[in-house]
């Protein structure tokens, strides 16, 4: 069984190549101008411990410091050589594309929160909505208007919030993905993306710390850099290692 870590573009590993899974060695397979990073595994597909998680991404790291590398799902696996040419075939063009618009680029995450956060409930809602000698089902009616109207006043305190970061970091960022947090204390807060080059990470993380210092209600964790996850258009590496480490 050959266990699959990334795709690159070099066909070559770094000189002091890592060890995967099961600590044993990576290969390289090339494949018209791509190259497959894989290693063999005997114990069959790995379960989604932390200790799998953190030897996959050992690779990744590796690799990501050689060259480019576009990530895969953990826990891709092939029965043998020629099932992953056939894969390598498949997603040939979307690969080789992927490589050349993402070359030097790397996934750096940031996690906003405002504080202090809104009450789990707009105070007075209910009232505002139902009648006070209301009957259940109206009471039920105006709980769930309140909610809604609640969760409509976070998304927009998100929007505000990725909208503020993407203005102050713009100068640092190629790009951005973002999605919005739904955190139990109702604070407004967010999940980012930014995909920049390497040597502008020194410039981006300054800017991120300066600007968690300047504003006093708001939590910025930067973590990173990741191999692009939230940018590549294989389908097969829709899940993002960097929430776990």
């Amino acid at each position: 069984m050959l266990y699959l870590y990334g795709i690159t573009g070099a066909g070559a590993l770094p000189e002091t190549p890592p060890l995967g899974l099961e600590e044993r060695a990576v290969a390289v397979l090339p494949f018209n101008g791509i190259a497959a990073v894989t290693g063999e595994l005997t114990a069959g597909r790995p379960e989604a411990s932390e200790r799998h998680l953190r030897e996959h991404f050992r690779v990744v790291e590796a690799l990501m410091a050689h060259d480019t590398v576009l990530p895969v799902r953990f826990g891709t696996v092939f029965a043998g050589v020629a099932e992953l040419r056939e894969h390598l075939a498949r997603g040939h063009d979307v690969y080789a594309s992927d490589l050349r618009r993402l070359r030097g680029l790397v996934e750096l995450s940031v996690r906003a929160e405002r504080r202090p956060g809104m009450p789990a409930l707009p105070s007075g809602s209910e009232a505002a909505v139902a009648p006070a000698d209301g009957g259940p089902g109206t009471r039920y009616l105006a709980e769930r208007l309140a909610l809604a109207a609640h969760g409509l006043a976070q998304q927009r305190e998100a929007q505000a919030l990725a909208a503020m970061l993407m203005e102050r970091l713009a100068a640092h960022e190629a790009q951005v993905e973002w999605r919005a947090l739904a955190l139990p204390s109702g604070a407004a807060g967010v999940s980012m993306a930014f995909l920049l080059p390497k040597e502008r990470l020194d410039g981006f993380r300054e800017a991120a710390g300066a600007l968690d210092s300047a504003e006093e209600d708001l939590d910025i964790l930067l973590t990173g850099p990741w191999p692009p996850y939230s940018f590549v258009s294989a389908p097969e590496a829709a899940d993002a290692l960097s929430g776990i480490f």
